[in-house]
């Protein structure tokens, strides 16, 4: 609605006792600030300069709820949003496998096929976002539905005629990443297992074609960078900043920086922790 009207931060507007305090990412201060006034203010979502703001990537806003407003005037059903991002996943992910059977194996059989598909979709944590298609699962949906058919592209025009073409689509998918959850970037870093051998090893980035080829996998990054960079400046002055550490949340991310002791027991959690139940 706001993208509607000609503007960047949302149409609600934070209470005064907000945008007088001091330091307004302090939880504490806010909560108190809360209670004296009776005055509600908008949780979890970037607060700057006045105004609230989505921290969230673009893409979902101008790929189903801004032209889903123009043309009906309607709030657009995030749950949809998810289910059809779920389904380009799904899609995505069982192109990918059956592009990986077909290139590196001479025969996988259906069952075998199955057998690798069914748990790869099942076990990704898609089900999770499918069953909670709130705000926050739409662009982590996007962003690895992106991704899959990102590599997919990828793959399909390493032994294509028309390499151009797939390379500019898996590239343009994987740039748009950035746009929907950032940190979903680091999937293009597969590029280079993928594609050193082919452009630096043998020199093919030296030949005409070769070059033509690798300006489509650069040129979409540079022109969905220069989008989200222009993007980024005129909402906080920054082209680099998503907003996230504006973020009015239960600590104060304007403080949080860099900590070399949280990384430790970071990684331990989310690469070596067995399973907890609780």
């Amino acid at each position: 609605k706001a993208m509607a009207h000609g503007q960047l931060y949302l149409e609600e507007e934070p209470p005064q006792w907000l945008q007088d305090m001091a330091d307004p990412y302090d939880k504490g201060a806010r909560d108190e600030a809360q209670k004296e006034t009776g005055e509600p203010y908008l949780f979890d979502v970037a607060y700057h300069d006045g105004h609230y703001y989505v921290y969230f990537g673009v893409v979902p806003v101008v790929l189903f709820y801004l032209p889903f407003y123009l043309l009906t005037g309607a709030n657009f059903p995030t749950a949809i949003g998810v289910l059809i991002a779920c389904v380009a996943f799904v899609l995505g992910c069982s192109a990918l496998l059956d592009r990986f059977a077909r290139y590196h194996f001479k025969r996988v059989s259906l069952g075998l096929y199955l057998l690798l598909q069914i748990p790869l979709v099942t076990c990704c944590g898609i089900l999770y976002l499918l069953k909670f298609p709130t705000f926050y699962s739409l662009p982590i949906m996007l962003g690895l539905a992106f991704s899959v058919w990102g590599l997919y592209c990828w793959m399909r025009g390493r032994r294509s005629r028309h390499a151009c073409a797939w390379f500019f689509g898996g590239s343009l998918c994987m740039a748009l990443v950035v746009a929907c959850r950032p940190q979903f970037l680091v999937f293009s870093l597969l590029a280079f297992p993928l594609f050193w051998r082919k452009f630096i090893t043998s020199r093919y980035i030296t030949t005409r074609k070769g070059m033509r080829e690798f300006a489509c996998l650069v040129l979409p990054y540079m022109i969905v960078a220069l989008g989200v960079m222009a993007y980024n400046y005129a909402r906080f002055g920054s082209p680099t900043n998503f907003g996230a550490n504006y973020n009015l949340t239960v600590n104060d991310m304007t403080k949080r920086g860099m900590n070399v002791g949280r990384l430790a027991p970071a990684f331990f959690a989310y690469f070596l922790q067995p399973p907890s139940v609780t």
